[in-house]
């Protein structure tokens, strides 16, 4: 099934070793595993019609791994068509639906007129399912759908790989929302048309998969970490140029060869005058510290100073690019390291308040200046420059010094609106659910764990605020109105620049550990109600723990929200890398094992 059991590109993973979170469902423990790192689980919508094919897209629909993905038993009748066109109807007078050779031909006649074969499906309400069908022949185009009614002409099915016009295998996902749902091969309205299929395929999708109907609450698959745009493009002007000359198309641009090995380095030149000469650019940054670097290689420039544009007015860094050393400044974070083909990546870093920050590298006379902003240019010294980066500094370890970031892809004040398109570096970048703080949510149908009173569960998370209490998961709607509930708050009411983990058998009991914003973490929270354990731990270190009355019983037959509580309020800001939910306890380890394993998605410690 493509698009559903293809292996797929996992941008930004890394080596995980051996283990694999199946093995904790290996004996079909109830749960779910969401790895938002296979985009091969991820759709843009909640019905499945529409895959999530890069970053900066929504995320309507999430595929639970715990059961493998693994398809269940074929739901079509005669779907290769052996036994004709035995289960399959054409109601139009003028269409023909004829086999050769296993394929099947659906063929329009001379009345002009939309004409379909079609298939009814025994479904579930609520369940997913896969779907697949293999066009090998098509003289115009042909929609393959699926829709809860089979007459007229569905203006909005609940799944369709659209106008199919070549030879090829299409397939998908889609969440049954009748007890009957009809797979329909459709012609569109032009005399003569035909269309050849065969392989028909409908099977359930097993698992607990999380959606979003309202497009609005969506969160969104990104794996950006650097904060500026257009970093190899300084003749953009999303970069101000102070006493430069003018970028042309000659030499200026893509001068020389890049650190990276491609010719992207420009080539900037100060003018025939003593003014401010460099570059700059803002961005939007939250309170924190952060880390400003950028590569240059001279070319009769020796000197430059990296600065903030907001901070204390005598901060400061000087750099040698020529001998490669730091040669003044003020902050105790400023570093220079040799790159390929000549150049060096200055860097500094630094606690900035939150708000639209710019950071600026400019020449400078003397490596033992102070601050300035003036340089004696004379129109021919310059120096090559590339890779400007931008970050918080603790925005992962592990993570490469630069991330390429071309056209903007959120805007500042509305960050659900993608501005241009969405274009960076991806490998070595972890991917994540950004969860924007303000309405965006997942949930489940009901997940039944009333065999079992323990519970799992594991979360790669980067908390971005501790202004209010937020939801990461949560089964039920509020843990402590229903029993046999749990819920992961980040922060939480017992610890409001924290993590919280709380669960209820009949009584509700909670325990937190302080982590203030930002902060990515691998939480682990093993829960048994019958010996009222509650226990948090953090980057693989338990952090809190308790032993307080939890009450009695398993744990409930309850939705699983993520993100907000009930999908109404408590919304999270923040990322998930990784969520894993076990009804099971867990040996030390498999939660070892497991920690690992979400950490290296996550790149927390």
């Amino acid at each position: 099934m493509v698009g559903v059991l293809s292996v797929g590109r996992l941008l930004g993973s890394r080596n995980t070793g051996s283990f694999s979170p199946a093995a904790l469902f290996a004996a079909s423990e109830v749960g779910v595993w969401y790895d938002p790192s296979d985009l091969t689980t991820l759709y843009q919508d909640s019905a499945g019609t529409t895959p999530v094919t890069a970053v900066e897209q929504p995320v309507g629909l999430m595929l639970d791994k715990s059961k493998g993905l693994v398809l269940g038993a074929e739901l079509v009748t005669n779907g290769d068509f052996s036994s004709g066109t035995t289960g399959w109807t054409v109601p139009e007078a003028d269409a023909t639906l004829s086999v050769s050779g296993g394929i099947a031909t659906l063929a329009q006649g001379s009345v002009d007129n939309f004409c379909r074969a079609y298939q009814a499906i025994t479904c579930e309400v609520g369940k997913c399912y896969a779907v697949s069908v293999e066009v090998t022949a098509v003289s115009s185009t042909i929609s393959p759908r699926v829709h809860t009614v089979s007459a007229g002409t569905p203006s909005t099915p609940t799944w369709t790989a659209g106008s199919i016009a070549s030879p090829q295998v299409v397939s998908g996902v889609f969440v049954a929302s009748a007890t009957t749902m009809y797979f329909i091969m459709m012609l569109p309205s032009a005399d003569g048309a035909s269309a050849s299929f065969d392989n028909v395929s409908v099977k359930e999708l097993p698992g607990n998969h999380a959606s979003q109907s309202t497009s609005a609450s969506r969160p969104v698959l990104s794996a950006r970490y650097n904060l500026l745009t257009y970093t190899e493009q300084f003749d953009n002007a999303a970069w101000s140029k102070d006493s430069l000359l003018a970028f042309g198309s000659g030499s200026t641009i893509n001068a020389t060869t890049a650190p990276n090995g491609t010719v992207t380095a420009d080539l900037i030149t100060a003018a025939n005058a003593t003014a401010a000469a460099g570059v700059g650019q803002s961005a939007a940054v939250i309170a924190a510290a952060h880390t400003w670097s950028i590569c240059f290689k001279p070319n009769g420039v020796r000197y430059v100073q990296l600065l903030w544009s907001t901070t204390a007015s005598t901060n400061y860094a000087n750099y040698d690019i020529v001998s490669g050393i730091v040669t003044a400044g003020t902050y105790t974070a400023a570093t220079i390291t040799q790159e390929a083909n000549g150049f060096y990546r200055l860097s500094i870093t630094s606690t900035i308040n939150a708000g639209n920050f710019g950071a600026f590298a400019w020449f400078v006379d003397s490596g033992t200046a102070a601050r300035t902003a003036s340089f004696t240019g004379d129109g021919v010294k310059g120096a090559y420059i590339w890779g400007a980066d931008l970050r918080v500094t603790n925005d992962g370890v592990g993570l490469p010094a630069y991330q390429r970031v071309g056209a903007a892809t959120y805007g500042v004040t509305n960050p659900s609106v993608v501005i241009g398109n969405p274009d960076y570096d991806t490998t070595g970048f972890p991917l994540y659910l950004k969860f924007d703080g303000t309405d965006d949510g997942l949930s489940t149908a009901s997940i039944d764990f009333t065999s079992t009173d323990e519970m799992s569960v594991f979360g790669g998370l980067r908390k971005l605020s501790d202004v209010n209490v937020a939801v990461v998961a949560e089964l039920g709607v509020i843990y402590f109105a229903v029993n046999g509930s749990f819920v992961v708050a980040a922060p939480g009411s017992v610890a409001p620049t924290g993590y919280e983990a709380a669960a209820k058998g009949t009584v509700n009991s909670g325990i937190g550990a302080s982590d203030p914003a930002p902060t990515t973490d691998v939480l682990t929270a093993p829960i048994k109600i019958s010996t009222d354990q509650l226990v948090l731990r953090n980057n693989g270190v338990q952090v809190a723990q308790s032993t307080l009355d939890l009450g009695g019983g398993n744990f409930g037959n309850h939705p699983l929200y993520i993100g907000r509580r009930g999908d109404t309020t408590l919304p999270y800001n923040g990322r998930i890398y990784s969520l894993i939910v076990r009804g099971a306890q867990s040996t030390a380890t498999e939660i070892t094992n497991t920690e690992t394993w979400v950490n290296s998605k996550t790149g927390a410690f």
